[in-house]
């Protein structure tokens, strides 16, 4: 089946131009991308019939040439995807956004007030409201930005090295060392520690169980401090 992807190269204002590059991977198909004036287009012919999958594998590759490009040059660059349509279905595409379907129920008006006020006055939470933006944008490393969002957390309650902050927070939000580690450290550990050989790949509702639980544990702390 053959997908067609459309997304940007960032920073646009860059307006990166690579002529088109041809990626053969083997078993799992071909792949042609090509960047003008910051925008990415690609074709990718895979006996994979999954949306998804051929999204995060373009994303991947094109992340991989831009890298590049951008090592070459000394400047960051990163991909966006942002809309891909199949063969198969060409009078339908999907487009994807910023918007993860969490399962946590809230208002979300007195949530970004309590969260506004709160960031100003707590750097952990801060930074882990930042990590968790990162998880949601980010299908590759989201278990590390989610697990690195709890971590700053647990740093609200003890500094110190160890696993004391994990202790309280446990004991204080009513979670578990079980929940954490069975949703997010087994996918995240390899990263965190470079082991990029040993990463597990993941689904689209595994990384949306492990969305939903760092939002939950997120919205406790909140809840506990405003």
């Amino acid at each position: 089946m053959k997908f067609y992807i459309s997304g940007k190269v960032l920073p646009e204002r860059a307006a990166v131009y690579f002529s088109e590059i041809k990626m053969d991977m083997q078993k799992h198909g071909c792949m042609r991308i090509s960047c003008d004036a910051g925008q990415l287009n690609a074709i990718f012919d895979t006996p994979n019939n999954d949306i998804v999958s051929a999204k995060l594998t373009v994303e991947h590759n094109a992340q991989l040439i831009v890298s590049a490009l951008g090592f070459s040059l000394n400047c960051g660059y990163s991909v966006e995807v942002i809309n891909v349509f199949s063969s198969e279905e060409t009078d339908r595409s999907t487009v994807f956004g910023v918007k993860a379907d969490t399962e946590n129920d809230f208002d979300q008006n007195k949530v970004f007030n309590a969260a506004l006020f709160f960031s100003t006055k707590n750097v952990y939470f801060r930074m882990a409201l930042r990590d968790y933006m990162r998880a949601i944008n980010d299908s590759m490393d989201c278990a590390f930005y989610c697990y690195r969002a709890l971590e700053a957390i647990t740093k609200s309650y003890s500094i110190g090295q160890g696993s004391q902050g994990w202790l309280d927070l446990h004991k204080d939000l009513d979670t578990n060392r079980e929940d954490v580690d069975n949703k997010i450290t087994r996918f995240a550990s390899p990263i965190r520690h470079g082991r990029w050989a040993e990463a597990q790949s993941t689904t689209s509702a595994q990384r949306l169980e492990m969305l939903t639980y760092t939002q939950d544990v997120l919205l406790k702390f909140l809840a506990k401090n405003t």
